[in-house]
């Protein structure tokens, strides 16, 4: 039978600062709700998007949908179960630099039933990077 769905849709725009062509990992990182305890990550990466070949003064737009399966945990059981509860989100690259934070909620006050639908939007805006040269 059909599973409930999450999505959560994703938007940034990246802008190079650099004076080289480069390529740049955007990274989409996430706390659980109850991180770093009782076995919970203190983070997880959810998601990434390499943007190839970025001229200099050129601005990219992400723009994607991620599944329920990306907020799932594994359980006490072994099994991968959706983490119901605040989850913070922020956007980052391979060099570590965090930019803009958001908190989901996740909340479901009784079972996944067949076509639920969440809907969430993490935008963006103006996120400048360095994109590394390409050599």
């Amino acid at each position: 039978h059909g599973t409930a769905q999450l999505e959560v849709a994703v938007r940034a725009s990246v802008r190079s600062s650099g004076k080289h062509p480069g390529d740049e990992v955007l990274l989409l990182f996430g706390a659980p709700p109850n991180a770093g305890l009782c076995g919970r990550p203190q983070q997880e990466l959810l998601a990434f998007w390499r943007l190839h070949d970025l001229s200099p003064g050129e601005t990219r737009h992400v723009h994607e949908t991620l599944p329920l399966k990306v907020f799932e945990l594994t359980d006490s059981q072994a099994q991968r179960r959706p983490a119901f509860g605040t989850w913070r989100l922020w956007l980052g690259d391979e060099r570590g630099a965090a930019t803009s934070t958001i908190d989901l909620d996740l909340l479901s006050s009784e079972p996944l039933s067949e076509g639920a639908l969440w809907n969430c939007e993490l935008d963006v805006d103006g996120l400048e990077k360095s994109p590394q040269e390409v050599v």
